[in-house]
């Protein structure tokens, strides 16, 4: 069995300024973070992929993931070649993490003319779009029959540089639950933050479905999406809690508060198996919130 992963920390970059995104990104690099989240979303904001490939070009170490890469936008065939193009530009630093797409958005797709299946038909897609993903990065041509997906004898894409490009599931019900348990390298809670012992219920269930699936539920990371604000005083909270775009405040908002109160909460997240926070700082101040939670938050929390 593996040990528990490490706490990690991304945030994520704009989708309305390259200027924004690019700045994120190099400050969270100098702070320390692990990773940059990046939105999907086709309403004129910047396409997350595209912000992907231009940020690794112009960083050294951090990850790029979005939240999510919705399958039903993406033929997994072509995007098994671009992952891996990707991989091996930046020197392995792309995390996929898939989605089946989100029913309000159901218009969305049917107005660019694709196909939008019942929920258990997108998952069964998804499934069928992990298993073209990790075949076509196996090195040997390969077929796949699926549901709406396959593939015949198709060619093998470049090698990823550690074999295989990670792939996170982002999910929230029973079922994408249990498939990121089975398939997946991660799991991303969907539709944001929540109570710690919620969270705990949603990790243990993507558990048990490893277990179930003979895997070592250690092994696959857990991903939460967040707020976060290190305020020095009292009076700055109370700013940041008075105009923030909705309500916030205590552990269920996100790591928000001084250090001691937001070291404490990953505490409590941290025992309920979360690993990874992908947190948004307020736009006023941010670079320097950023390199104010890398001082005094990622380097505290290596003993947590």
């Amino acid at each position: 069995m593996t040990d528990r992963l490490p706490l990690t920390f991304a945030t994520p970059a704009s989708s309305n300024s390259w200027e924004q995104s690019l700045d994120t990104a190099l400050a969270a690099e100098e702070a320390g973070f692990w990773g940059i989240g990046l939105g999907e979303r086709f309403d004129g904001s910047l396409t997350g992929w595209t912000l992907a490939t231009a940020l690794a070009a112009r960083t050294q170490r951090l990850h790029f993931f979005h939240t999510t890469l919705n399958v039903p936008y993406r033929y997994p065939y072509i995007l098994a070649q671009e992952a891996a193009a990707l991989d091996v530009i930046s020197g392995g630093r792309v995390i996929l993490c898939l989605g089946t797409g989100f029913e309000p958005s159901r218009q969305n797709y049917l107005n660019a003319g694709l196909p939008f299946g019942s929920p258990g038909e997108r998952l069964q897609d998804m499934r069928d779009a992990i298993a073209i993903l990790r075949g076509v990065w196996g090195g040997q041509r390969f077929s796949h029959k699926g549901r709406f997906y396959s593939v015949e004898d198709v060619a093998p894409s470049i090698r990823p540089v550690n074999g295989i490009v990670p792939i996170w599931v982002g999910a929230g019900g029973p079922r994408m639950l249990s498939l990121a348990g089975q398939l997946a390298e991660g799991y991303m809670k969907n539709l944001g933050w929540g109570p710690v012992e919620d969270v705990r219920g949603l990790n243990d269930a993507v558990s048990d479905a490893a277990r179930s699936a003979g895997r070592d539920p250690l092994s696959i990371r857990r991903v939460m999406n967040g707020a976060a604000f290190v305020a020095h005083t009292t009076a700055e909270l109370d700013h940041y809690i008075a105009n923030a775009p909705r309500p916030v405040g205590g552990p269920q908002g996100g790591l928000i508060g001084s250090p001691d109160q937001i070291l404490e909460t990953l505490r409590q997240y941290r025992a309920a198996g979360v690993d990874t926070f992908n947190i948004s700082f307020p736009p006023d101040g941010r670079a320097e919130q950023i390199a104010r939670f890398g001082r005094q938050i990622i380097d505290a929390s290596h003993a947590l």
